[in-house]
């Protein structure tokens, strides 16, 4: 209370200062809360709600802070049932899950084409695995044993973490689930499936729908019910007229349709650095790559310079120190332990035990 008082308002921010002086006050206070800062480190997570949740799930927050402004948000899921959901999930962008203790079992809702849309399953998700999962594609996960663990990395089509999960749960985060009777549509799957509803509702931005539906040459219920999954059977021509209004990407949403997920097992090799599988379509922003350290090892690492380029680091095993090159930034990190970084410069790492790290970086340049 006492430091909230010492703090100036809106009205004295507007009303008596330069916006120079603003500004700067504003930059002092936001330092307090890490969003000037070029890392974080995070060792404890907090509760979150995520958005396309199971209902058997519960998921702490491990990403970088909001205030960054991250496209992506690190995840560690419980998922408490080894019962089959009664629901789909789907949301267009990224994803990445990596089992910690127990077995993770996926079902898809998919079709490679030629056939209709029908259940496919994965193969049993176990620790030492990384899958890239097809987040769009209607899926379902349950833990194979009772319980089981996972680091969940997200981005959705909004490039924005606060459309991914939020600290309290409010009716903008009432999850989206899609029962198999309405999948059995091959219409309806189509338009869930290739994220088109999302694309849309991303590429309107902060256009309202009569403003954006003059634009496609639609009425705006019509351009409502396809961002809300409720057309039985969107046609062709419409599909070109989104396309052209909106400047939306098509022929990308449905080669997107092609694949559910890659998994890839993380084999430890001794002071080894290996790219993860990228996805087979182009357009992927969450590069990762798996690192091996033995015990006292130290090694070198510097991103690509490229401007709107970020990094965590999850610690999967062992213990590292952390350091820039002149030590103005230097951490420990332990087992579950993630750092985030937003700087190209070198960062060291000094292995106290053997160490498994896996580094995932957002950017649209592709480096894998």
């Amino acid at each position: 209370m006492q430091r909230a008082q010492q703090v100036p308002g809106l009205a004295t921010l507007f009303g008596s200062m330069s916006s120079q002086e603003a500004t700067l006050l504003l930059e002092k206070e936001l330092e307090q809360y890490g969003a000037n800062g070029l890392f974080q480190f995070i060792s404890d997570g907090t509760p979150v709600i995520r958005r396309n949740r199971p209902e058997n799930a519960a998921y702490m927050h491990y990403g970088p802070s909001f205030l960054w402004d991250p496209a992506y948000t690190v995840l560690r899921v419980r998922i408490n049932t080894s019962e089959l959901p009664k629901e789909y999930n789907s949301h267009a962008g990224e994803e990445l899950l990596i089992p910690v203790t127990g077995d993770v079992q996926y079902q898809f809702f998919w079709t490679e084409g030629g056939v209709r849309p029908h259940r496919v399953l994965s193969g049993r998700l176990t620790p030492g695995c990384i899958a890239r999962v097809n987040p769009q594609i209607p899926h379902m996960g349950w833990a194979s044993g009772a319980t089981s663990d996972a680091w969940v990395i997200v981005r959705s089509i909004s490039n924005t973490a606060v459309s991914v999960c939020h600290e309290s749960d409010t009716d903008i985060f009432k999850p989206s689930r899609i029962a198999e009777h309405t999948l059995n549509s091959a219409g309806l799957y189509g338009l869930i499936a290739s994220g088109l509803s999302e694309q849309v509702r991303c590429c309107r931005g902060t256009l309202t729908l009569e403003e954006a539906a003059q634009r496609v040459n639609l009425h705006s219920s019509y351009l409502s019910r396809i961002e809300n999954q409720n057309v039985n059977n969107l046609c062709i021509d419409t599909l070109c007229q989104l396309s052209k209004g909106l400047s939306m990407p098509i022929k990308e949403l449905f080669s997107s349709m092609s694949w559910h997920s890659i998994v890839e097992q993380l084999v430890p090799q001794n002071g080894s650095c290996r790219v993860v599988k990228p996805e087979p379509t182009p357009n992927h922003y969450l590069h990762a790559k798996y690192w091996v350290i033995l015990a006292g090892e130290r090694i070198s690492v510097t991103s690509p310079d490229v401007m709107d380029d970020m990094t965590s680091w999850i610690t999967l095993q062992g213990e590292t120190v952390v350091e820039t090159a002149d030590k103005r930034f230097r951490q420990l990190v332990g087992p579950q332990g993630v750092l985030h970084t937003r700087t190209n410069e070198a960062i060291n790492f000094w292995a106290l035990a053997d160490t498994q790290l896996l580094q995932v970086r957002y950017s649209s340049v592709c480096t894998c």
